[in-house]
């Protein structure tokens, strides 16, 4: 069912006072009756300044959250957002592609048909689709510097393969999990299919290192780590 989500944000300063949240809450409740959707809460963001980043917005981002396919955001002013056109187009741009839509109470929807609305909208889209992909490499780049930190620190860095475990910071030789990799070998010589090899350390109650059960994909990544290891080309 199509809800409405409103929110509202008052700046530390004095000349805000006529944007009190209350007034600002019975503006929001105004426009969810006028627009035929029940307004199922307000967040609120309580002398937050408009010139705080969105993400830095407690009242916002829970507001976003709350958002699901088909719903409204409603705002009683566009300032409210922020004061310039940016962070309003971004926002109309993140809330689209949640399935929800952004009202301006005192304003027309920011989604409207006019050609230019609808032109700025696609820029905007454009922009934080660039903004998302940088922000994607940016973070990849900063784990692939901390991973080569790590490793000139040597410390151990990813996940750990099976038969090995961590000991005082020093990688050391999993004894019990040794011995099932070396019965994986055994039955792998003996002419057995991973998927049966599979089904003989289930029935062994033999586990992987998660607890979980075998699956023939986790016995070939063993057997192509052993070969490897010992030189035989498949």
């Amino acid at each position: 069912m199509t809800k409405a989500i409103g929110y509202a944000r008052i700046s530390p300063k004095p000349g805000d006072s006529e944007l009190g949240l209350e007034a600002q809450h019975q503006t929001l409740r105004e426009k969810a009756a006028e627009i035929g959707v029940a307004l199922a809460e307000i967040h609120d963001d309580y002398k937050v300044s408009g010139t705080t980043a969105l993400d830095e917005r407690e009242g916002f981002m829970s507001a976003l959250a709350a958002l699901d396919d088909g719903d409204v955001l409603i705002v009683a002013r566009r300032d409210r957002i922020g004061r310039d056109r940016l962070p309003l187009a971004m926002v109309d741009a993140l809330i689209r592609r949640r399935g929800a839509r952004l009202v301006v109470a005192d304003a027309r929807e920011v989604d409207s048909t006019d050609p230019v609305e609808q032109a700025n909208a696609a820029l905007m889209e454009m922009l934080t689709d660039a903004f998302a992909i940088y922000e994607r490499m940016m973070i990849s780049a900063r784990t692939k510097l901390a991973l080569r930190a790590k490793k000139a620190r040597g410390e151990a860095v990813g996940a750990l393969p099976f038969g090995v475990r961590m000991e005082g910071g020093v990688r050391v030789r999993d004894e019990a999990a040794q011995k099932t990799i070396d019965r994986i070998i055994r039955l792998r010589e003996a002419g057995n299919s991973y998927r049966a090899i599979a089904a003989v350390l289930d029935a062994e109650g033999r586990r992987t290192a998660r607890g979980a059960r075998w699956t023939h994909k986790q016995v070939a990544a063993i057997i192509r780590r052993h070969e490897a290891e010992a030189g035989v080309v498949a």
